[in-house]
């Protein structure tokens, strides 16, 4: 266990959300214990990016956002108590960072609040919940000679995407049965005329790290007992600009400095033993 400190110069900008404290993670696993017969698993943001990919892999039940719309509680819990899923996989998110930093109530509202609406719906039913972070909760400034982040690692987000989705790790834990998996994909081909020559990531596209999260889930659904309650998953060390060069190769270099946002350094994660 260790404690998470996130408030300071991060939130200096916004309005600070009182229902949100400083907690302790429980990084302690434990086996969870399956309801029997076919596994009913509920994923949220099932029709956008890494959702799509991971229906191609696995049977879920994927409402799309006008069926369940995650910052209506009511909504959410009609649906999740209509289905009564085992396993809740919570991928909805509002993921445009740049554009987060302007548009950043809707931004809280769906990564905080929304995640707030489903964890507390999964414990109604009693479903182990399942929610997709984000390298970004650290703020990348770790030695290049290390493995990388661990999953307890203390983190330290410095822009407003990454801070939600922070204090939608936290709101999380209000479901007992959780875990939490740091990844980042991209969209194949490279969908930018440019990418960061400053910056590593150990992200990879999302057809190569949706069947890693597959393989996670895999064994959550199965029960076997996970490493860990935060697992972190991603393919090794490497910049954005290299992994755009893998399938488009004549993008151009650009630096953190020229981009309108705060971007960590290296976000490169000390990926789980799966």
């Amino acid at each position: 266990m260790f404690l998470l400190t996130y408030f300071g110069n991060t939130l200096s900008k916004y309005p600070i959300f009182d229902d949100v404290q400083p907690v302790c993670y429980n990084l302690r696993h434990t086996k969870i214990t399956t309801k029997g017969g076919i596994e009913m698993i509920l994923l949220t943001g099932g029709h956008g990016l890494l959702g799509n990919e991971l229906r191609r892999l696995r049977d879920y039940f994927a409402p799309n956002s006008q069926e369940m719309d995650i910052t209506d509680k009511t909504r959410v819990f009609d649906v999740v108590k209509n289905t009564k899923p085992n396993f809740v996989l919570h991928c909805a998110a509002y993921t445009d960072v740049a554009q987060a930093e302007t548009d950043w109530q809707r931004c809280y509202k769906v990564n905080a609040f929304g995640t707030r609406n489903v964890a507390e719906a999964a414990k109604s039913i009693g479903a182990t919940l399942i929610y997709m972070s984000t390298d970004y909760v650290f703020d990348g400034e770790q030695s290049q000679t290390s493995p990388g982040y661990k999953p307890d690692d203390i983190p330290h987000p410095i822009n407003w995407y990454a801070t939600t989705k922070l204090i939608g790790e936290i709101y999380t834990q209000l479901c007992p049965d959780y875990y939490i998996i740091r990844t980042s994909f991209k969209r194949s081909p490279w969908k930018h005329p440019k990418a960061v020559i400053d910056m590593w990531t150990s992200g990879d596209y999302v057809d190569i790290i949706a069947p890693l999260i597959d393989k996670a889930i895999g064994k959550i659904v199965d029960g076997e007992i996970m490493p860990c309650r935060i697992l972190h998953i991603g393919t090794g060390r490497k910049t954005l600009f290299e992994l755009a060069q893998r399938r488009t190769p004549n993008v151009e270099a650009v630096t953190r400095a020229e981009i309108g946002v705060r971007l960590p350094k290296d976000t490169t994660l000390a990926c789980s033993d799966l």
